[in-house]
């Protein structure tokens, strides 16, 4: 997935650096959707 969204070619290694990114992309998309609902308030 985090491949995905990226757009990277490869499979990111160490798997370590891949949760790592996968965590950062969710704490992003959180805080977009707090934004959002804020807003709509």
């Amino acid at each position: 997935m985090v491949k995905t969204i990226l757009g990277f070619e490869e499979i990111i290694k160490p798997d370590d650096t891949s949760d790592a990114l996968a965590a950062a992309i969710c704490h992003s998309y959180q805080g977009e959707l707090k934004k959002t609902m804020y807003e709509m308030k």
